[in-house]
């Protein structure tokens, strides 16, 4: 049976380089494989014996199939993970974006007041840490 490869707009947005970043903080590990071509990666799996998972990447953007493989790509990670394929394609398009949370009171809803006191003190861990980070 032939599946067909939807067409999603965000994977004109997929980056090789981001997908691989995605991968490697993911625990794939990248492994050697024959054709150059293409960019193989396994994530082993615990002492239950199974056969570790495969990814297989175009090696290079401008490959002619390289749009479908990384469909492909995204459809057996999504199937790996347990997850939709936008949340993969989500996942890899914020590789390497910074996510800041800050938790302002006790989780209960803040009056006016609390909700600019808090603001002030999430501005201030942000300067606070840019500065610090800016000196090392």
């Amino acid at each position: 049976m032939i599946k067909i490869i939807p067409r999603h707009p965000s994977l004109g947005y997929l980056s090789l380089d981001d997908f691989i970043a995605y991968l490697k903080t993911a625990g794939w590990k990248p492994i050697k494989y024959l054709d150059d071509r293409m960019l193989v990666f396994a994530r082993a799996v615990d002492d239950t014996g199974e056969q570790p998972s495969l990814i297989a990447l175009p090696a290079n953007e401008q490959l002619s199939d390289f749009t479908g493989r990384i469909a492909e790509a995204v459809r057996r990670l999504a199937d790996v993970e347990q997850i939709s394929s936008e949340d993969v394609v989500q996942k890899i398009q914020s590789v390497g974006q910074d996510i800041i949370y800050h938790k302002c009171g006790g989780g209960g809803p803040l009056a006016s007041s609390d909700g600019d006191e808090c603001r002030r003190s999430f501005q201030h861990s942000l300067l606070t840490s840019y500065t610090t980070s800016a000196i090392m």
